[in-house]
């Protein structure tokens, strides 16, 4: 069958000239093998070269253009991959970068369809005292929101820096979503191989915003920024405290509108129960999955000196998921109502598993679930 394929391809005429001028790196080769394995359910198996080499051919003609040749996907999420390379994170930073990457848009050409609200603008770049930030990429699935941001400025104001925070004893910044306060996840501009500055930020509504899904549209972004510090990575103080760089006053702002994707989002119902642990359901969206569980009171017959629960979802090699986020509503009774969320890439075969950590090995329940 192989060598059938491998014939018949052969007779296919097509004119390949007009791709001559792609060049892709071997990172983005891998990143479009992996990406054409898992769309059409290929598992990775022992190479048919000579088959191997015409479906090359296929998935670079048909999924490249000119335009999207220098990867899969935009400048900004490849500087933040690039930057992941050989970093303490980077199995758990490239997942999510790549996760988030392939599902987000860049707020600057597109506003998923819909009309600004009365009087708001977009206003994704913004500059002050030679530095200029400019936010690009957003992905919203109504349970988090992440969006990056390039930092760009002349050398002699960026004096080298390694990162730059926003957030330090001489920096604030605020962020806020239709007027509500709401913590940012590594806010933290770092240098990138092209002297340009590149974040993303993290922001939980799960835990960090009390107002229903259907009351989150549209949701209009605020970031101001009072001030900018620079550090060097490898340089320290005599207090312990990393060698400051650059110290910048300044004024910048971004505010942009964003509304939910929860076109894919998918609820399913798992309610399994051990032990005083209940998991009642779940929701998948794009890049994650949340789940649902309650909690009884375990710590009655437990000496509260040494409880102290541990709760995580792994696959089955027993891999934990990367946590993205929870919420607990405690009851009067002692028992708790849980929400996590994960960062969730198609893996089967999940578990639960619920921990106390001041018994070495004590499992208070360990119970298994698919996603649907």
């Amino acid at each position: 069958m192989d060598d059938k394929i491998y014939h018949l391809l052969n007779h296919v005429k097509i004119d390949i000239s007009k791709y001559d001028n792609i060049s892709l790196s071997f990172k983005e080769k891998q990143r479009i093998k992996e990406r054409f394995l898992k769309q059409n359910g290929i598992k990775k198996r022992k190479t048919n070269y000579k088959l191997a080499s015409a479906a090359c051919v296929i998935v670079i003609l048909a999924g490249c253009t000119t335009t999207t040749a220098r990867g899969l996907f935009s400048d900004t999420i490849e500087r933040l991959l690039d930057l992941t390379q050989g970093s303490k994170y980077e199995a758990e930073d490239t997942e999510k970068y790549t996760q988030i990457g392939e599902n987000s848009y860049d707020i600057r050409e597109n506003t998923a369809g819909t009309d600004l609200t009365a009087n708001q603008e977009n206003i994704t770049e913004t500059s002050d005292q030679g530095i200029t930030i400019t936010a690009s990429d957003i992905y919203c699935d109504g349970y988090q929101l992440y969006f990056t941001a390039t930092l760009k400025g002349e050398e002699e104001i960026l004096n080298g820096a390694d990162w730059i925070n926003p957030s330090t004893k001489n920096a604030t910044s605020v962020c806020t979503i239709n007027g509500n306060r709401i913590d940012l996840i590594q806010e933290s501009f770092h240098k990138s191989s092209d002297d340009t500055y590149v974040m993303m930020a993290h922001m939980d509504l799960l835990s960090g915003m009390d107002l229903p899904l259907e009351e989150r549209e549209p949701m209009v972004i605020d970031y101001k920024i009072k001030n900018l510090q620079g550090d060097l990575q490898d340089s320290w103080d005599e207090n312990g405290d990393y060698v400051k760089a650059m110290d910048v006053s300044g004024d910048w702002h971004l505010s942009f509108q964003v509304y939910p994707d929860t076109t894919s989002n998918i609820s399913f119902t798992i309610d399994k129960k051990e032990n005083g642990v209940w998991i009642k359901d779940g929701i998948r969206t794009k890049s994650s999955v949340i789940i649902n569980l309650e909690l009884s009171d375990l710590d009655k017959t437990t000496d509260k000196n040494t409880y102290n629960p541990e709760i995580r979802i792994c696959d089955e090699n027993g891999k934990s998921l990367q946590w993205l986020g929870n919420h607990t509503e405690e009851r009067s009774d002692g028992s708790s109502a849980v929400t996590i969320m994960i960062l969730y890439n198609g893996e089967q075969g999940l578990h639960l598993e619920v921990r106390n950590k001041g018994h070495v090995g004590k499992t208070i329940a360990d119970i298994p679930f698919q996603v649907s």
